[in-house]
C-alpha cells in the first residue's frame, strides 16, 4: 500500500506548537528560558518535518514506529511546558477562586477532607492504584489497537491528542496547582506513608517538579477518553474499565491532588471533546479519501488515453 503524507495528527500537533511559538514569544518575559523552549518547539517541528520525509521514502519497524507514536512521545514535554507558560495571562495562581467553589458545594476542602475523613489502609491503596493505573490504560490501549486493530489506532491518538492539547492550553491560561496550592498538602502528597501504591505516587510527585496543571484533571479527561475508545474497539475491556474510571475520579480528590470541580470538568472535557475530535478526524478522512479516489481517477483517465482505450 503506498505510504500516505502528511497524517491529521500532524495537522494538530504543528498547530499546537505553532499556538506555542506564538504564545511564548508574546509572554516570553513571563515564561522561565524563553529562548530554550522556542528552540525545542522548532526541533520538534523539524523533527516531525524529516520523520515524514523519511517514512514517505524509506521502510523499518523503527521508523514507522516513531512515525505513528511520537505524539505520544511528545505529550510529557507538552505537559511540563503547560506549566512552565502558565503565568503570561494570570501573573499568579488563582486557587482562592477554585477553592471557593469547592467551599460553596461543600462546605469545606475535599482536596483536604476526603483522605482524612475516610482514612483507611484498603480504601487508600485502592484509590492510589487507580490513579496510578492512568499510566498503565493510556499506553495500553494504544498499544492494543496498535497490534491488534492498526486500522483504529490513527483515529486513536487523534482524539487522544485532541483532548491533551486542549487541557494544555486550559493550564497555559489558567495557572491552577491544585491540592499542592494548600499549605501542609504538597509535604503530604510527597511523603512516603501507606502503601506501596502510595509510595509509587509520592515517588513520582517528588520527582515532577511541576506546579499548575490542575484544571482540568487531564488524568480524568484522559481516562474517559480510554475508556470510550475501549469501549468502541474493545468492548469487553472498556467495561472493566469503567468501575476503574469511577475510582480514578474519585482519586483525584482523596489523594489531595485536585480540587472537586477539576474532577467535574475533567469529565467534561473527556466526554464532550472526545467526540469533537472523533468527528474531526473522520471529517478529515472522509476529505483525504474523496481527493486520492479524484486523484486515481485521474490518474487512470490519463493512462487509458495514453494507451487509447479511453471511449467517451
Amino acid at each position: 500500500m503506498k505510504k500516505r503524507g502528511s497524517l491529521p495528527i500532524d495537522w494538530l500537533t504543528y498547530g499546537y506548537i505553532i499556538f506555542n511559538l506564538i504564545y511564548i514569544s508574546l509572554g516570553r518575559n513571563r515564561v522561565p528560558d524563553a529562548g530554550k523552549h522556542l528552540g525545542i518547539l522548532l526541533a520538534m517541528s523539524l523533527f516531525i518535518y524529516v520523520l515524514i520525509r523519511l517514512h514517505h521514502e524509506k521502510s523499518g519497524w523503527l521508523l514507522s514506529f516513531l512515525r505513528h507514536w511520537y505524539p505520544l512521545i511528545f505529550f510529557t514535554y507538552f505537559f511540563e511546558l503547560s506549566t512552565i507558560v502558565n503565568l503570561v495571562v494570570f501573573p499568579e495562581f488563582i486557587d482562592p477562586f477554585f477553592m471557593r467553589i469547592d467551599e460553596l458545594i461543600f462546605g469545606y476542602q475535599p482536596a483536604v477532607m476526603w483522605g482524612q475523613m475516610y482514612d483507611n489502609i484498603i480504601l487508600s491503596e485502592l484509590l492510589y492504584f487507580s490513579y496510578f493505573s492512568y499510566y498503565l490504560v493510556v499506553p495500553g490501549i494504544a498499544f492494543l489497537l496498535y497490534f491488534t486493530k492498526r486500522e483504529f489506532f490513527e483515529r486513536y491518538v487523534f482524539t487522544l491528542s485532541f483532548v491533551f492539547y486542549l487541557c494544555y492550553l486550559t493550564y497555559s491560561f489558567l495557572p491552577v496547582a491544585g491540592g499542592k496550592y494548600i499549605n501542609g498538602i504538597q509535604e503530604l502528597i510527597t511523603t512516603y506513608e501507606g502503601g506501596p501504591f502510595q509510595h509509587i505516587m509520592a515517588f513520582i510527585y517528588r520527582m515532577s517538579d511541576h506546579t499548575g496543571s490542575a484544571f482540568p484533571s487531564s488524568h480524568v479527561a484522559i481516562t474517559i477518553v480510554v475508556n470510550i475508545a475501549a469501549l468502541q474497539y474493545f468492548r469487553k475491556i472498556g467495561y472493566w474499565l469503567l468501575p476503574l474510571s469511577l475510582l480514578l475520579s474519585i482519586s483525584t480528590i482523596y489523594c489531595h491532588y485536585h480540587y472537586f470541580i477539576d474532577t467535574i470538568f475533567g469529565l467534561f472535557y473527556g466526554v464532550g471533546f472526545y467526540f469533537v475530535g472523533a468527528k474531526i478526524f473522520d471529517n478529515i478522512r472522509k476529505r483525504q479519501m474523496l481527493q486520492r479516489s479524484t486523484l486515481v481517477s485521474q490518474e487512470t483517465l490519463i493512462e487509458k488515453e495514453k494507451n487509447g482505450t479511453y471511449n467517451s
